[in-house]
């Protein structure tokens, strides 16, 4: 083989093997080009997801049920045991007012002179007790260990 032959098979051969070097190249950014735009779009469909769950929320925000408080709800019942379901958990008397917590069906509320809860009045408060009235009959409750002084008192627990 001359020289010349020899450099042409050379250059025509150098070239074959650079335009499929070039292909490859080319091959391969194009595959990349078109896994960026599918995650690309991927992405954008999951923006899309998250902004329908937020706008579902505030069109149909979830529903809070607010708990009846137990002592409207034993009232409702006409329960003639509602005084019974009362405990007196503290009295506290501040600058001569006394004020205090019931507990009823395990739910504490606090009780002033003379405010309603239901069908149930607080009559009366004292450093020692509270006297409640439910319109029918009034029981008279202690704070824990007091006990009544006289017969009166006793009697008034069990008032109709």
């Amino acid at each position: 083989m001359n020289k010349n032959m020899l450099i042409l098979a050379s250059l025509l051969l150098s070239h074959s093997v650079l335009a499929n070097d070039l292909d490859a190249h080319s091959q391969r950014l194009f595959d990349l080009a078109r896994q960026t735009e599918i995650a690309n779009a991927e992405a954008d469909a999951a923006a899309a997801k998250l902004k329908v769950v937020d706008l579902n929320k505030k069109l149909n925000p979830p529903l809070v049920i607010t708990p009846e408080p137990a002592i409207e709800k034993l009232s409702r019942t006409h329960s003639p045991s509602v005084l019974d379901t009362i405990r007196l958990k503290s009295l506290v008397t501040t600058n001569g007012i006394t004020s205090g917590w019931i507990a009823v069906d395990s739910e504490l509320v606090e009780i002033k002179r003379g405010a309603r809860f239901g069908s149930i009045a607080i009559i009366e408060l004292t450093s020692e007790s509270v006297l409640l009235s439910d319109g029918q009959r009034q029981k008279r409750l202690y704070v824990s260990g007091e006990q009544p002084r006289s017969k009166a008192e006793k009697d008034e627990i069990y008032a109709h």
